[in-house]
């Protein structure tokens, strides 16, 4: 059977897949429409609540996950426990010492002698009911930040009452509170809040000062080295996975570069103030460099910049009937430099006097960072030792050779300053260059009023659709192969191709 010079092309859809076969003459070009049609499909969600069918799935899934490491957690603890002389061996004796009041061993283990079965039964009860601690990572809806704000309302709650009833640990307290039957346990208030709801740090704070005050009884049992490995069993919770970006769209050996980075956040405003048009009549015209750069340094220095004050400094009145061709009726404003602008509310002029290495370093650290109290003691320290916060802050593989966070790091921050920087929320995610391409990119942007394919261009590199080469090919490639910057990288891929070209996400669906 004699071969046929053919093209296929796709429009891809969110819930459909439009296609079409058309014969080559000998020149390449379009000769005939061998065939076409489309593919309906549906898109994966309730049609009411447009949640993903794959949702209720996923949330079991996690939940049996989340079991599994609390049972995985508990058993590795009493094992810890029985091996350092504080739980006996004999699992008839550890349900004996079940009948203990573990809220009245904490309680009296701050100031008098128990014993070390004693002492490993409340130090159990730790591991139990070891509090709530918040990541700066997770990722939450509207609905979960509400649910947020009522456990940390609650958690204020409880240490003033703490206070108010003068006592040292939450032990303490929980013990007089089972006294006069009152709650000892988390529970829903008639308002939705919480009676009662635990912090990682009063647990923290409790095992520290139970610990000191029991080694006095027991020196040669109570080591520093069991401290160590009990308190980070109690404690431990897991690092959140760094999600690895995709491959640059022009420079496919390099990831993509961070939202948070300020030389992206330029970038991206310089495309949109590029692609902006005056509106007068029947005649359309670009800004000129001059109007550009006013509105480009006004964008730096704001979150937001509405259309109304846009065209104000521009010094277009308002019964001047101009409009702008990126606003509309649901487009108010054009988005700001969100990285410098709350950077800069912090440190102020500072700030601005950082080179483009310093205010990427800084970004870097604190869109990375998952613990508040690591990422305050890093930030007074730079330069010097990042401490526990170091695994966190490194360089990751894919940022070898660009910007190295850690070379680039100014000089520390006072407290105040820091936990003011650990207080900011930033842009998460990736853009679709890297910071070598957009280092070569955003200049060319900013020497004149250009559009993004004119700048791509000017900077040396080929158009950005330059994927499409026209090269005939006996056999279809692996599509991330010729899409790489449109892919995710899955380094655990048991598929070979998707290992080095990565996927472009996509929905599994059962037929009906």
């Amino acid at each position: 059977m004699a071969k046929i010079r053919y093209r296929l092309g796709l429009d891809v859809g969110a819930n459909s897949i439009g296609w079409c076969v058309y014969r080559l003459g000998d020149d390449g070009e379009p000769e005939a429409i061998v065939r076409l049609g489309s593919r309906v499909y549906p898109d994966g969600r309730d049609p009411k609540s447009l949640a993903s069918n794959a949702a209720e799935r996923r949330q079991a899934r996690q939940a049996r996950r989340r079991r599994d490491r609390l049972i995985r957690r508990r058993q590795r603890l009493m094992a810890q426990l029985v091996a350092g002389g504080l739980m006996p061996a004999d699992p008839e004796e550890r349900k004996r010492l079940e009948g203990l009041d573990p809220y009245q061993l904490r309680a009296r283990g701050l100031d008098q002698q128990l014993s070390p079965h004693e002492l490993g039964r409340a130090l159990y009860h730790l591991g139990r009911r070891r509090g709530f601690k918040s990541s700066r990572k997770e990722r939450r809806g509207a609905d979960d930040e509400k649910e947020l704000g009522k456990v940390h309302a609650a958690i204020q709650a409880l240490r003033e009452r703490m206070d108010q009833a003068g006592v040292r640990t939450v032990g303490e307290y929980l013990a007089s509170q089972k006294a006069q039957r009152l709650p000892v346990r988390g529970r829903r208030a008639a308002d939705g809040g919480y009676v009662l709801y635990l912090q990682r740090d009063m647990v923290a704070e409790e095992f520290d000062m139970l610990w000191e005050a029991q080694a006095r009884f027991h020196p040669q049992l109570l080591t520093e080295t069991l401290r160590n490995r009990l308190k980070d069993t109690i404690l431990f919770q897991r690092r959140l996975l760094p999600v690895l970006p995709g491959r640059c769209l022009f420079e496919p050996d390099e990831y993509r570069a961070p939202l948070c980075s300020p030389l992206q956040q330029r970038f991206r405003i310089l495309q949109e103030l590029n692609n902006l048009r005056i509106l007068d009549g029947a005649s359309e015209r670009p800004l000129t460099l001059e109007e550009r750069d006013r509105l480009k340094e006004e964008l730096l220095r704001s979150p937001r910049l509405t259309f109304a004050r846009i065209r104000k400094l521009l010094g277009f009145g308002r019964g001047s009937g101009v409009r702008l061709n990126l606003e509309d009726g649901k487009r108010k404003d054009l988005k700001g430099d969100f990285t410098s602008t709350q950077f800069s509310k912090v440190l102020g002029d500072r700030w601005w006097g950082m080179d483009e290495a310093q205010q990427h370093a800084v970004a870097i650290l604190v869109e990375r960072a998952d613990d508040v109290d690591e990422l305050v003691a890093a930030l007074v320290a730079l330069p010097g030792d990042l401490g526990p916060a170091y695994a966190a802050f490194r360089p990751q593989p894919h940022e070898h050779g660009v910007l190295d966070p850690l070379a680039a790091l100014p000089a520390g921050f006072n407290r105040d300053e820091a936990r003011q920087l650990a207080g900011i929320n930033l842009p998460e995610g990736h853009g679709s260059l890297s910071l070598h391409a957009l280092r070569k990119i955003v200049p060319e942007l900013e020497r004149a009023v250009v559009t993004y394919d004119q700048a791509v261009q000017a900077a040396g590199y080929s158009h950005h659709s330059h994927f499409y080469t026209g090269e005939l090919l006996p056999q279809l490639p692996y599509y991330g192969k010729l899409l790489t910057g449109y892919t995710a990288p899955m380094p655990r891929s048991r598929v070979e191709d998707e290992r080095l070209y990565g996927r472009i996400p996509i929905r599994r669906f059962t037929s009906a």
